[in-house]
């Protein structure tokens, strides 16, 4: 398992399709009013706006979340950080 990490976006790379689907369930949140929307009312959309994808990205702002997730589960990981550090 390994995170690749780059400025605005990271992703999570992986072949356990289950964690991945934890993940997802885990950072979706259902928008404001979604029950008054056509797609909804459709049932062609949950309601749900999802941070993390089913490959695995997701903005990099909710990686140490993500990595407390895996360590609490007791999984192991490796960051490959390619972020762009400047001086100030």
């Amino acid at each position: 398992m390994k995170f690749i990490v780059t400025n605005t976006k990271s992703q999570l790379i992986t072949e356990n399709k289950q964690l991945l689907a934890i993940l997802i369930k885990k950072y979706t949140r259902k928008k404001k009013g979604f029950f008054h929307s056509k797609l909804y009312q459709q049932k062609r959309w949950d309601g749900g706006v999802k941070f993390f994808s089913l490959k695995g990205k997701f903005n990099t702002g909710l990686l140490p979340y993500i990595m407390e997730d895996l360590e609490s589960a007791g999984l192991e990981y490796e960051v490959e950080d390619t972020r762009n550090l400047y001086d100030t």
